[in-house]
């Protein structure tokens, strides 16, 4: 997997190493609340140790963390596994940022250079994301994004924050082309 620069971050594949990073900063109700189980709350101390153990079960999942260029603190992730369902291959998005960062534009800095990675290699066509209803700042990513609305739909289990309804979107590559001006550095 390769390293992926912009112009204030690193994408770098995530590490067992960066547990204690996420650790920190993962334990966080305001960022809790938006998941869903099996992420648990309380957030036990091995959370992220734990978590990152089972990305290592899942090849599948690509998973990157979010570095700025002047340091080495994980303050980030962002992930995304391709699918087939049997009409379209697409890849699945998902990603969380330290509260220390929101409102910075860094997640859709990220989240940008990580569609132009998806497009340009694998053979996905879209990509899907989903956010709970009310995950105002997830919502707003997506749209700037040009991402298109599917509705919102009954999760199959509840998010933390007592919420079941969920946002569900799609951004088609052709879409992501046509709007994109946003260019990924491919180290």
């Amino acid at each position: 997997m390769s390293t992926i620069k912009t112009g204030r971050l690193v994408l770098r594949p995530t590490e067992l190493s960066d547990a204690p990073d996420i650790q920190d900063y993962f334990n966080n109700w305001e960022i809790i609340k938006w998941m869903r189980p099996p992420v648990p709350w309380p957030y036990p101390e091995d959370g992220a140790a734990e978590y990152l153990r089972g990305l290592q079960q899942k090849p599948s999942w690509k998973s990157f963390s979010i570095v700025q260029h002047d340091s080495s603190k994980v303050i980030g992730t962002i992930r995304f596994e391709c699918h087939n369902d049997g009409a379209t291959i697409y890849a699945e998005r998902g990603f969380v940022l330290s509260q220390e960062y929101w409102g910075k534009g860094l997640m859709s800095e990220a989240a940008d250079v990580l569609n132009n990675h998806i497009f340009s290699t694998t053979d996905a066509s879209e990509i899907r994301a989903v956010n709970a209803m009310g995950n105002a700042a997830s919502h707003k990513i997506k749209q700037k994004q040009g991402f298109i609305f599917q509705g919102v739909f009954t999760s199959d289990r509840p998010y933390h924050i007592g919420v079941i309804e969920e946002e569900r979107w799609i951004l088609p590559k052709d879409v992501w082309h046509d709007s994109n001006t946003n260019a990924a550095n491919i180290a």
